[in-house]
C-alpha cells in the first residue's frame, strides 16, 4: 500500500497531467470545505435564532403570569372568559 501512495506521488509530481491533477484535486477540496463551512456556519445561525425565539417567548410567558397573579379573583376570571372566547 505504501508503494502505491509512493507511486501515485511519484507521478502526480512528475508529469504535466499529474501536476495538473493535483491542482485540481486541491482545488476541489478547498471548494467542498468552503461549501462545508458555509452549510455549518448556516447551522449554526438558524440554531441561534431558534434559541433567541424560544427565550423571547419564555420571557413573554412569564411577564404574563406575573401579570395574571397580580390580578384579583375577579378580574382573573373575567380576564380567562375573555381569552376562552378568543375576544
Amino acid at each position: 500500500m505504501l508503494s502505491f501512495g509512493i507511486t501515485a506521488l511519484g507521478w502526480l509530481s512528475g508529469s504535466k497531467l499529474g501536476r495538473y491533477t493535483a491542482i485540481a484535486l486541491i482545488v476541489g477540496a478547498a471548494i467542498a470545505y468552503a461549501l462545508y463551512s458555509a452549510r455549518r456556519s448556516g447551522v449554526e445561525a438558524e440554531r441561534t435564532k431558534q434559541a433567541l425565539k424560544s427565550l423571547k417567548n419564555l420571557r413573554t410567558r412569564i411577564q404574563t403570569d406575573d401579570d395574571i397573579q397580580s390580578l384579583d379573583p375577579v378580574a382573573r376570571r373575567k380576564r380567562l372568559r375573555e381569552w376562552a372566547r378568543g375576544e
